[in-house]
């Protein structure tokens, strides 16, 4: 298997598997938390501006809560 270079960079060069593993999983972490800082940063400032129908409106706002939930 092959991984990008951005991925490559980022992890820790060791023989060790459970080392890795948790090193991993804090990283993981900190994009959750990043990302949910960006999803409700989204939510909180998105407003309704015309240039699509207020269902779809509503839909995106679900999505995004959604996507929240799911973290």
């Amino acid at each position: 298997m092959s991984m990008t270079s951005n991925i490559k960079f980022v992890l820790t060069k060791t023989d060790n598997a459970k080392e890795s593993m948790k090193f991993v999983e804090e990283l993981s972490q900190i994009a959750d938390k990043f990302l949910v800082g960006t999803l409700m940063s989204i939510l909180t400032t998105i407003i309704f501006d015309g240039s699509h129908s207020m269902h779809e409106h509503v839909i995106e706002m679900t999505n995004i809560e959604t996507r929240l939930k799911s973290l």
